[in-house]
């Protein structure tokens, strides 16, 4: 009885393995075989060609860009006013209220004259005028920045501070003119013509009353002047006869 069940056992290992050994067989045939390696060749990466005329290539080449042209030099300035002779200073500044009354401008090289200006002052006159913001003289007389030392007070009415601050710059700038602008309308001193021309005649007094050095000065002229500020145009009444010896100001409110 043992022997029989010795026998089937042994013969049942005989089989597993038979099995075994065909399965294994048969796995070996159906793999597929290992893979070889293969280096495959680089890539051939071709050089960008220099530009044109050599030198090392850029990735990102500049854009084309225009040379900067030389800045030429610029215009000689014009001749300061204060150069010229009073009687040429009159003419010009005539001339150049003829040109504010038609509504044209002389054209002027505003930078060149800035740069003149940078370093020192060139005014060609004094102006005394009002606090008005209408009375503005470089536009009343067409003339460049620069060309005025203006002194401004209420109604163009000089104390002890504005007739020092006047001869202070006569004394600077060696200017042969005072200009005393009054005008028309002004609320300070009146508003009738009357009141103008005498406001501003007793304020060319009190400057040289309070001024001995410019009640002195042979070189130095003191000049009325008024302004309509409807038409732009000035009276100069140092030249009319009429008005040319007015004496004591009719204006109660003048200091």
């Amino acid at each position: 009885m043992q022997k029989s069940l010795v026998a089937v056992v042994v013969g049942q290992m005989v089989v597993l393995a038979l099995c075994v050994g065909f399965l294994a067989t048969r796995n070996q045939g159906h793999a597929p075989a290992p893979a070889k390696h293969v280096n495959a060749p680089a890539e051939k990466v071709e050089e960008a060609p220099e530009p044109d005329g050599g030198g090392e290539w850029e990735a990102f080449p500049q854009p084309h860009v225009a040379p900067i042209a030389e800045p030429s030099a610029p215009p000689a300035p014009p001749t300061p006013v204060h150069a010229q002779t009073f009687e040429q200073l009159i003419t010009e500044l005539q001339q150049g209220n003829t040109r504010f009354i038609e509504g044209v401008s002389r054209q002027r090289d505003v930078l060149a004259r800035r740069e003149a200006l940078a370093s020192a002052e060139q005014a060609s006159a004094v102006v005394v005028t009002c606090t008005d913001s209408r009375v503005v003289p470089e536009l009343i007389f067409d003339q460049p920045m620069g060309t005025f030392s203006v002194v401004r007070l209420p109604g163009a009415q000089l104390g002890e501070a504005g007739a020092r601050a006047v001869e202070e710059s006569v004394k600077r700038l060696h200017v042969s003119a005072v200009l005393i602008l009054g005008h028309f309308g002004c609320h300070h001193v009146g508003e009738s013509e009357e009141a103008t021309l005498s406001s501003v005649s007793f304020a060319a007094r009190e400057l040289k009353r309070r001024s001995k050095a410019i009640a002195k000065a042979t070189d130095l002229n003191v000049l009325r002047v008024v302004y309509a500020p409807k038409t732009g145009q000035l009276r100069w009444l140092d030249a009319e006869p009429e008005v040319a010896s007015a004496a004591t100001p009719r204006s109660g409110r003048h200091p």
